[in-house]
């Protein structure tokens, strides 16, 4: 090898280091966790817990903690609870303390992944109304889990009127044994028949184990320690970077049908609104795409809701009208992300499509209002 070649590949060699020296610097820094040498998928299966503040319940699976301040998750936004786990609402509304609260319960939409505490829709709701919202939501959470978390706080909160909001995700979610995560699958309760009656099973339930490195395949392994190297797979081979399939994989369903679950789950929410005198509300959420397939899904809960004199709100129409009128608008209520093969994908709902899902919420509870 002559001078020049030498010289050549040393700079090349250090300008290399350089890049992955900095580049790791910069990426630690930037998610807070310089002197963090823990495996990439043992800290991303952490921060996600942390996104909704995720801890066993032996009862639900898993809830938000109880009385935490404020905790760093992927999405770099504000969560903070109090007792019960209850998300807080913004601290800049103001409430009348002498009024029963409104309860709050579903999945993340209800939650508000990805959105801080004061832009999720029961904050929005609670600054319009003047009256407590209390957010129970849960990433996560199928229809049962979610009519098993109202059931908990009612007696606790004794709240006037159950807001009861679901996805079109969260009926088959109804029929799981155990909810698939990205490296384990965390047990649930469940409703199943038997001897043609529903009851309620799994419970109590089991701890999940934590995921541990050493039970990710060797490339995993290695290169999951680099959060630069880490970055560099996810662009690159996104596919095989998130293709880990771990031993003891449990998912399984009941085998009944979603939406007979469903039902039977919405006729105990009647029955316990009229045991305990709440006004309960049924609100199917919709995704950005507003899919027809989806939307007949919601459909087939939103009919047996009616059966069993439930109220419902549907926003489908609402948001259909902005979609075709108010487009720039509208594209503004979901978080859009680049899909790997380059078209665009949307999430849950910003802070603006949850101040215009709690303005619905609001002139529904209020119809003199909108007609005023």
């Amino acid at each position: 090898m002559n001078k020049k070649t030498f010289f050549i590949s040393v700079i090349v060699v250090f300008s290399l280091g350089t890049l992955i020296f900095f580049g790791e610097v910069f990426l630690r820094l930037r998610r807070h966790e310089l002197l963090d040498f823990d495996n990439y998928f043992v800290k991303f299966r952490k921060t996600k817990a942390a996104t909704c503040l995720v801890t066993f319940d032996e009862t639900l699976g898993w809830v938000s903690e109880s009385n935490v301040t404020e905790r760093r998750n992927n999405y770099r936004t504000r969560v903070t609870t109090r007792d019960h786990g209850i998300r807080i609402n913004s601290v800049q509304n103001k409430v009348d303390s002498k009024l029963p609260p409104i309860l709050a319960v579903g999945d993340s939409f209800v939650f508000g992944d990805q959105a801080s505490n004061e832009e999720s829709w029961p904050s929005h709701l609670e600054a319009k109304s003047g009256t407590r919202v209390l957010n129970a939501g849960m990433c996560g959470y199928g229809m049962d889990q979610s009519y098993l978390r109202a059931k908990q706080l009612v007696d606790i909160y004794q709240p006037s009127t159950l807001i009861y909001s679901f996805t079109s995700y969260d009926i088959p979610r109804s029929r799981d044994k155990f909810i698939a995560d990205t490296f384990a699958d965390d047990p649930k309760p469940y409703f199943e028949t038997e001897n043609g009656v529903f009851e309620l099973k799994g419970v109590p339930l089991p701890k999940p184990k934590d995921i541990h490195e050493m039970n990710l395949p060797f490339l995993h392994r290695v290169v999951g320690k680099s959060a630069f190297f880490s970055f560099l797979m996810e662009r690159l081979a996104p596919n095989y970077w998130w293709s880990i399939k771990l031993p003891d994989r449990k998912v399984a369903s009941t085998h009944d049908e979603p939406e007979a679950v469903s039902c039977h789950i919405v006729k105990l929410i009647s029955e316990m609104s009229r045991e305990k005198n709440i006004r309960t509300i049924l609100l199917p959420q919709p995704f950005y795409e507003l899919d027809p397939a989806d939307g007949q899904v919601l459909e087939k809960v939103v009919a047996c809701a009616k059966e069993n004199s439930l109220e419902v709100l549907d926003i489908t129409e609402a948001l259909r009208e902005a979609k075709s009128n108010r487009k720039a608008e509208f594209d503004t209520f979901y978080f859009s992300y680049p899909n790997s093969d380059g078209t665009v994908g949307h999430g849950h709902m910003t802070n603006a499509g949850n101040n215009f899902v709690a303005e619905q919420i609001h002139n529904y509870l209020n119809p003199k209002v909108t007609q005023n």
